[in-house]
């Protein structure tokens, strides 16, 4: 009954929230600074991997060294290359 509740309580809140222009524009406003903080992360590694490479770093290395500073996997880091 009290899980019924908390879920009814969410559920009202997240109405209000949905319904309330200031809330989306906010939360626009968000995404759209998250998107640019991630080009320019982006674009900041893929200049740092250019330099790397120019000092005849392997492809190898820059994968380790992408894995262990950013907490990226694998396959995340080799898209970068």
């Amino acid at each position: 009954m009290e899980e019924n509740n908390l879920i009814s309580k969410i559920e009202r809140k997240i109405a209000e929230i949905k319904a309330n222009e200031e809330y989306k524009q906010e939360y626009m406003t968000l995404m759209r600074e998250r998107e640019i903080a991630n080009e320019y992360f982006d674009y900041g590694l893929q200049r740092g991997i250019k330099m790397m490479k120019k000092f005849n770093i392997s492809d190898e290395q820059i994968i380790k060294e992408l894995i262990e500073e950013y907490d990226l996997t694998e396959e995340e880091a080799k898209t970068y290359l």
